[in-house]
């Protein structure tokens, strides 16, 4: 017997989309979170930034309902980004940071 190598395969996984931005007033954020349809439901968390610039995860986790999905959010001043969970394959992803000026 002999053996033999094959080439190597490199595999990507997908990214969920997430975009996080303010409303006109900048009071409130607008979390968007885009799987692919079917993809079943994600879940992810609000990170606030600390003064010394390291972040904190807020206690609740928001479940979304498989498909794309807006929410608006209520939150003090500060800057905010959110963190959707790797799950189905996909990898997870971390939004742009927004500030609130509320």
């Amino acid at each position: 017997y002999t053996g033999a190598t094959s080439p190597g395969v490199r595999l990507t996984k997908k990214t969920v989309r997430a975009h996080l931005s303010t409303d006109a007033a900048r009071t409130r954020l607008r979390v968007n979170v885009d799987p692919n349809k079917g993809s079943g439901y994600w879940t992810f968390r609000v990170q606030r930034q600390r003064a010394s610039g390291t972040w904190r995860t807020l206690p609740r986790t928001y479940t979304t309902r498989g498909n794309q999905e807006t929410r608006t959010l209520n939150r003090n001043k500060g800057i905010y980004r959110i963190k959707v969970q790797a799950k189905y394959g996909y990898r997870g992803t971390t939004s742009t940071p927004v500030t609130l000026q509320r």
